[in-house]
């Protein structure tokens, strides 16, 4: 297992963003380390990325002792790719297709913090390059509405 995969099961709520959703009691967040996988990439890689979206997906939810939700959801996935200083601050199109990183990822959170996809009646999916990042991450927001 690599280090960052280590790190990330340590401790999921790396980010200051989480700490500062968490405390609303209908919303809850948490970071996944590397670049974000579709089923479309033609490899296993997105297997091995949606299993490590959903258990990090499943220590999230125990930490902030929620239970598996039943309501209408709001989802915002933000993946934040290191970037150069020319695209400091840019939205860029590059990797997978957002839509397709969101089906992985909203897969991989299935029956751990909601029961079905359909619950979802809100999705933002941003790509952002930021030179201010160390690592390439993908923080996930969930809001019962």
């Amino acid at each position: 297992m690599k280090e960052s995969q280590m790190n990330e099961m340590s401790n999921p709520m790396q980010s200051s963003q989480y700490q500062e959703e968490s405390q609303k009691s209908d919303q809850f967040s948490f970071r996944i380390n590397g670049k974000a996988a579709s089923r479309t990439s033609g490899s296993s890689y997105w297997k091995e990325y949606q299993r490590r979206v959903s258990n990090t997906a499943k220590r999230a939810v125990s930490y902030n002792q929620k239970e598996v939700l039943d309501g209408l959801l709001k989802v915002r996935i933000s993946e934040f790719w290191k970037g150069t200083k020319d695209s400091y601050n840019c939205r860029r199109i590059d990797g997978a297709d957002p839509d397709n990183i969101a089906k992985t990822i909203l897969d991989g959170m299935k029956g751990v913090c909601y029961k079905d996809d359909s619950q979802v009646v809100s999705l933002t999916v941003e790509k952002w390059y930021t030179e201010k990042n160390t690592r390439t991450y993908t923080e996930i927001s969930i809001t019962e509405l």
